[in-house]
């Protein structure tokens, strides 16, 4: 959904600009969004081996924790939306 909205903002389907237009683009995110996850992956994988079980054990208690907050709060905001 999010690509279809990026796709019409540059006017993709919009005009006649041909296909080698919406295939450039079309490759041009399919390649950058590999190249974000390859790094993404990378640099996760890197810090991974460089972090000892404590630190990463406290990682995840904070995000486990926040995640948490944000669904007690989500649920919260659709129970007063319905009442």
């Amino acid at each position: 959904m999010t690509f279809m909205g990026i796709f019409s903002g540059f006017g993709v389907g919009f005009a006649n600009k041909g296909y080698a237009v919406s295939a450039t683009l079309v490759c041009g995110m399919f390649l950058g969004s590999g190249l974000w996850w390859l790094a993404l992956a990378s640099v996760t994988a890197t810090a991974g081996r460089h972090l000892n079980y404590r630190f990463t054990a406290k990682i995840n208690i904070v995000t486990g924790t926040v995640l948490s907050l944000f669904g007690i709060w989500a649920l919260g905001s659709g129970l007063y939306c319905i009442g």
